[in-house]
């Protein structure tokens, strides 16, 4: 809005520096001629109106005082336009028209308060310069053409016709600037209403040229893009976002862990011929999401359906095999006992038996029961049978509660503090803690150890099923965890890990939905 005005301003500045210069030249030309000519008023106004343009140029980039400065003005101009009356022969001279153009101009700032006022302040300045002329009290020095004769009643007829057209004039411009300013005014607010619902529409939009050049965006668009601006061509604020919107295709890209579509418009106008592009810009993680876990669950449901007769037709051999090597066992003499085979298929057969239950663990689709779950007593209860986990320090448990089911929060414990217990075999001053707080929403548990940490290329599929670093593990343990905070509780999970620290952050929301 003000570089609006302020262009507005700088316009009628430049025109009247050229107006006014003319004065100057206008001497010198008559002085060449031959004619004698005093230039130091001409170039004296030409300067004072220079300096004056000058001060309310900076008064203009405060940004303040705009109704003083269009009063100034209108007085100045009247009074500059006397002189260049005054200087360029007197009445009835070109430059008279200048009246007319102050009224016009004064409309444009003032409305037709403005109008009015000029009108009578050149009133005032052309009856006095008129009758002065006809009394002989004014005189200009410079005339090139002889004045008609005119009696008295025949100028106060020609100043009454000038004075009607003035405050005509006025009257018409004002009325049309008081108009055109109720018509920007009304476009203002729907503007302003119109970019207000923009801003509080949930996704991003951002209008551009056929030039790709950035002309309009909503508050959505600056969260996601920081360095959007107007007049910005969208491969500066993007190139990948700006690829997608000049190949013009339905597209997503992932940004901070967050899924966004983008979905090109292009839109002509068939009155201006100009042709815009809108682009729209939505977060759709939480549809992604939701896809993924309509794909899990089909896929588990099939594997639900298959575990069952699966782990029936395992389990029994597996058993046989175990009982078999027992029964083997006891009847070899001692020192056949100690062969390392003998360790070596039941331990086997043992890996093959968790394997089976963690896979049965993954695949099993339940509906979970949650209550509120004091983890003082649950800690208490959870180190009672697993002795192992006597060593792991709980911190801020005696006053928090999580709700969750009891079964899913022992099984995340387990395979979690199993994680860090081998990660730090063979650490110096190894230990592991779990950190519980309290967030508006979310209940948060923290499952910190100093172990060797996950390794790089592990850290993208870190949650997938049968990923694992161990040579021994059945690589479900953290893909189980996954599926019980985000698919079965709603919650979130997240993992920061270099070598010597890693952190789970898990987050039970205190409703599920």
């Amino acid at each position: 809005m003000f570089k609006d005005i302020e262009k507005k301003y700088f316009w009628y500045i430049l025109i009247r520096f050229f107006i006014v210069l003319t004065l100057p030249l206008l001497g010198i030309f008559s002085h060449l001629r031959g004619m004698k000519v005093n230039l130091i008023p001409h170039f004296s106004i030409f300067f004072l109106t220079l300096l004056f343009s000058s001060f309310l140029i900076i008064l203009i980039k405060t940004k303040k005082f705009y109704t003083f400065y269009n009063y100034v003005q209108i007085i100045y101009d009247n009074l500059l336009i006397f002189g260049i009356v005054y200087f360029t022969g007197g009445s009835n001279n070109f430059f008279e028209i200048l009246y007319f153009v102050n009224i016009i101009v004064a409309s444009f700032f003032l409305f037709a308060k403005g109008s009015f006022l000029t009108a009578t302040l050149s009133t005032f300045a052309y009856s006095f310069f008129v009758f002065g002329e006809y009394f002989g009290f004014i005189i200009s020095p410079f005339r090139p053409l002889p004045q008609p004769h005119m009696n008295l009643e025949e100028l106060i007829v020609r100043v009454y016709i000038y004075i009607l057209s003035f405050f005509l004039v006025a009257a018409l411009s004002g009325f049309l600037s008081e108009r055109l300013q109720a018509r920007k005014v009304e476009l203002f607010k729907y503007s302003s209403k119109l970019k207000d619902l923009l801003n509080h529409i949930p996704y991003s939009i951002i209008l551009l040229d056929e030039y790709y050049k950035i002309t309009d965006f909503n508050r959505k668009s600056k969260e996601l893009f920081e360095s959007i601006s107007t007049n910005l061509n969208m491969e500066e604020v993007d190139t990948e976002v700006f690829e997608i919107v000049k190949n013009g295709e339905r597209k997503n890209f992932v940004r901070d862990k967050k899924t966004h579509q983008v979905l090109v418009d292009k839109i002509f106008n068939e009155k201006s011929g100009e042709t815009f592009i809108m682009v729209f810009i939505n977060d759709i993680t939480d549809i992604v999401e939701y896809e993924r876990r309509l794909r899990v669950k089909d896929k588990l449901e099939t594997i639900g359906q298959l575990s069952a007769s699966l782990a029936h037709e395992i389990r029994n051999p597996v058993s046989n095999i175990k009982e078999s090597s027992k029964i083997l066992l006891n009847e070899l003499k001692e020192d056949d006992k100690k062969h390392p085979m003998f360790n070596i298929l039941l331990e086997e057969v043992e890996r093959l038996n968790s394997l089976v239950d963690h896979f049965l663990e993954y695949a099993k689709v339940r509906k979970i029961e949650p209550e509120l779950i004091s983890l003082k007593d649950f800690v208490r209860e959870f180190t009672m049978c697993y002795e192992k986990y006597k060593e792991v320090k709980f911190e801020n448990f005696e006053k928090g509660s999580i709700f969750a089911e009891r079964s899913g929060l022992k099984q995340i414990f387990i395979n979690l503090l199993d994680n860090s217990l081998d990660a730090i075999k063979g650490v110096d001053d190894g230990y592991v803690k779990v950190i519980y707080e309290r967030e508006k929403v979310f209940d948060i548990l923290k499952f910190i150890d100093n172990g060797k940490g996950i390794d790089d290329d592990l850290k993208v599929k870190i949650f997938q099923p049968f990923v694992t670093n161990k040579s021994k593990g059945t690589g479900l343990g953290l893909s189980i965890v996954y599926k019980i905070v985000k698919d079965e509780h709603s919650g979130e999970i997240d993992f920061k890990s270099e070598k010597g620290y890693t952190e789970f952050i898990l987050k039970f929301r205190r409703k599920i939905e």
